[in-house]
């Protein structure tokens, strides 16, 4: 755990160092990401969920942007629980998301979305999905970032509860 929060103060030092280098002079209003996640369900019998992520970005203004997200999370059991029942399949769900991003700074932001998933390993309806969170781009280039984000990811169906990690290669123009 500490490496992990040295890690995160490292990178939010190097995206303040390099802070002057974009800036508001940033004109790119397309913006296309692919990462993986990793998150930790709230109330349930699963310990763990992974999965990656693409998402497009529309900036509407400098400071709002429209995504659309697309996303594959699957759901790990807790191994207690697995020893003791005959489980299925791990649960897995492709979310397909709508929503804002309103940038407080140059490169820190919180964002909302919503949308629908269907569980992919039995094809069962449509859920209502939604999430929240904030994150920070750290940048590489004139024209990339590493985007790290931080969410709280809730279906209808009130089992799957997820507060999750999103790290991402974001690309822009």
């Amino acid at each position: 755990m500490k490496k992990f929060l040295f890690v995160c103060i490292a990178l939010f030092v190097f995206k303040s160092a390099n802070a002057q280098y974009r800036g508001q002079t940033d004109n790119k209003n397309i913006f296309l990401s692919l990462g993986a996640e990793i998150g930790i369900p709230s109330n349930t019998p699963y310990n763990l969920t992974y999965g990656a992520a693409a998402q497009a970005e529309i900036k509407l203004m400098p400071q709002l942007g429209l995504t659309f997200s697309g996303q594959y999370t699957a759901y790990n059991y807790k191994s207690s629980l697995l020893a003791n029942s005959d489980a299925e399949k791990h649960p897995s769900f492709i979310p397909l998301k709508a929503g804002l991003k309103y940038y407080t700074s140059p490169n820190f932001y919180f964002g909302g979305e919503l949308g629908s998933t269907v569980q992919s390993n039995n094809g069962t309806g449509n859920m209502f999905v939604y999430a929240l969170g904030f994150g920070f781009d750290v940048p590489l280039d004139k024209h990339s970032d590493i985007e790290i984000g931080f969410a709280y990811q809730n279906y209808s169906a009130s089992q799957y509860q997820t507060t999750g990690m999103r790290v991402a290669y974001r690309v822009g123009w």
